[in-house]
């Protein structure tokens, strides 16, 4: 299936307005003490891009986008949150814009490159 086989897909079983739908789940990660991050290759027109991923207990936000910087980061996570970001390695959650949010490493990532080191 293609992606746009996909979007239409989930248009055509949305109830109500989409949009406002996706703006209250933004709201609600954007009010969770406890956020974790995760983002991966993607490809938009044949351009490389990312999947970025904001899960919370009750939901998962998904945002495509070409760049994945800290901008990008802080449109759901505010640097006034308050809260704990679980994060990857990735270089734009070290912005000193987010250095008001506390941030923790997902353990599955920390493996990883442990397990990536012993191989080597």
């Amino acid at each position: 299936m293609s992606q746009r086989a996909f979007v239409q897909d989930a248009l055509r079983r949305a109830k109500g307005d989409a949009g406002g739908a996706c703006r209250s789940l933004c709201g609600s990660v954007r009010s969770r003490s406890v956020v974790h991050t995760d983002d991966t290759g993607w490809r938009m027109g044949g351009d490389a891009a990312f999947l970025m991923a904001f899960e919370i207990d009750e939901a998962t936000v998904y945002q495509i986008r070409f760049h994945h910087l800290n901008g990008e980061v802080r449109e759901l996570i505010h640097a006034d949150n308050g809260g704990v970001m679980v994060k990857d390695r990735g270089r734009s959650f070290r912005s000193s814009n987010l250095s008001g949010v506390r941030q923790r490493k997902c353990m599955a990532h920390v493996i990883r490159s442990v397990s990536e080191v012993v191989q080597t």
